[in-house]
């Protein structure tokens, strides 16, 4: 994961959802917010800026995409 400082984690929440989309184009938003432990609304509502994610949702959701420790935190630095 790239953590530059233009980083922004919708925009990488989008872009695994589109890779996992491109391994197995059955891939649905529904299964990726179960995978993450969200709702598919509250996901889809983060994804187009509309909801953000607290520092305990980010949590589970970097535990959801398999983010080491450091990668974890440093995708929660930048949902706060």
């Amino acid at each position: 994961m790239d953590m530059s400082e233009s980083f922004n984690y919708r925009n990488e929440l989008r872009s695994e959802l589109k890779r996992r989309q491109s391994v197995n184009p059955r891939f649905s938003l529904r299964s990726f917010a179960r995978k993450l432990g969200l709702s598919p609304a509250f996901l889809s509502n983060v994804i187009n800026g509309r909801k953000d994610l607290s520092l305990e949702k980010a949590l589970e959701v970097a535990e959801g995409l398999g983010y080491h420790q450091k990668e974890a935190s440093q995708f929660c630095r930048l949902v706060q």
